[in-house]
This record gives structure tokens, C-alpha cells and sequence, in this order.
């Protein structure tokens, strides 16, 4: 694909370890500010905190969190910058450890309609303490809806008060000349059965 544009935006990855495999969960960054290696870098110190913090010990023992990443998207070969953890993080839920395809899908809405104007996540990491047979467990996706929440508020609270949200790249098929970007306002479960992410089974790649 051709570079597109992405003015005073953040490409974020969270990166782990599920197993051994290679897995993130990957969204956008938008500021008030145009973003440079010292407050981008300030963006990922703060999430690397809060997901440590608030999502991780929620997550199986087998995942490990090993960095927040983030790139610079508004021109072409632009810098990046790196928050790897400084020693072995691992989840803390108890319970037998699912199959690492295994996942739950977290919509982050906008406040807009349309694909779009929307994200998901899948968190890897999940244990027989956060569902069972067919169901997610309440307390439990509870807790994780909190504890993005509490990660939303953390990237707002840096210094170029950014904004975790959806980069748009196409419209109607259609590559845009420039993305665009809406911030997430919630986030939620919409469907309380667990969803599955085959590439993250052994071998399959991230």
C-alpha cells in the first residue's frame, strides 16, 4: 500500500507473549499537540503503566507483556519510540489457561456510527475464571471494561493529552488521501460468548 497520511497521530502496539507466540493489540493516538520522541515517548511510559496496572493481572500467567510501541504516522520514514517492560511481567488470573485463540472482543466506540467510526480489540490471555463453556464471566469483563477505561484516562493525562482511538484508512472501499482519526469515549462487550483469533494458536504468527 501506498504511505497515507496520518497528521498527529500515533500507530500504538501492545506487545506479549501469549505462550511463546507473538500477539498485540493495536490502536491509534491523537493529541492536541503534534507529537514529538518526547511526548510520544511520555504517551507509551503512561501506558505501559496502566496496562501493567489495570489489564494485565487480569490476564492468564502465560501472557507476558514484553513493550508498548508507538511510530509516528504523519510522514513517511518517521521516528519511533519503546516502553519494553524492565523485567518478566506476567498475568495473574487464576484458573486453567484457555488455547491462546481463545479471546474476548472489546468494541471501543467513538460516539459515531459505522465501521469506520469503531474499534475492537481481542485480549489474549484468557483463563476458565474468565468463562465458562460458552459465557463470559460478569465480574470479570467488569473488571477489564475498568481497566481500559482507567488506560483511556492515562494516555489523557500526558502532556499532549492524547486521545486512544480508531485511525480510518479507507472509505467505500476506497483508500482515503488522508486518515482519519475519531477517539474512543467507551468501551464495552457486545457479545458476551468468547471469540476466537487463529493466528495466535502455535506456529500461526501474531
Amino acid at each position: 500500500m501506498a504511505f497515507q497520511p496520518a497528521p498527529e497521530m500515533l500507530g500504538v502496539e501492545v506487545r506479549y507473549l501469549l505462550d511463546g507466540e507473538e500477539v498485540e493489540n493495536t490502536f491509534g493516538v491523537s493529541g492536541l499537540t503534534t507529537y514529538d520522541t518526547t511526548n510520544a515517548q511520555i504517551v507509551v511510559d503512561n501506558l505501559l503503566e496502566s496496562w501493567l496496572t489495570n489489564i494485565l493481572p487480569l490476564l492468564s500467567p502465560l501472557t507476558q507483556l514484553i513493550e508498548v510501541y508507538a511510530k509516528d504516522l504523519s510522514v513517511h520514514d518517521s521516528w519511533e519510540v519503546s516502553a519494553p517492560t524492565t523485567a518478566a511481567h506476567y498475568g495473574a488470573l487464576g484458573g486453567e489457561t484457555h488455547p491462546n485463540n481463545v479471546t474476548v472482543a472489546i468494541s471501543c466506540r467513538t460516539g459515531f456510527t459505522g465501521r469506520s467510526n469503531r474499534g475492537r480489540m481481542f485480549l489474549p490471555g484468557m483463563t476458565i475464571n474468565s468463562v465458562y463453556q460458552n459465557t463470559i464471566d460478569d465480574d470479570w469483563a467488569s473488571a477489564i471494561l475498568a481497566g481500559f477505561a482507567a488506560t483511556s484516562a492515562a494516555v489523557k493525562a500526558t502532556a499532549a493529552e492524547g486521545v486512544m482511538g480508531v485511525i480510518s484508512r479507507y472509505h467505500n472501499k476506497l483508500l482515503r488521501p488522508v486518515a482519519t482519526f475519531k477517539g474512543y469515549n467507551n468501551f464495552m462487550i457486545a457479545d458476551d460468548t468468547p471469540d476466537s483469533m487463529r493466528r495466535r494458536l502455535p506456529g500461526r504468527g501474531r
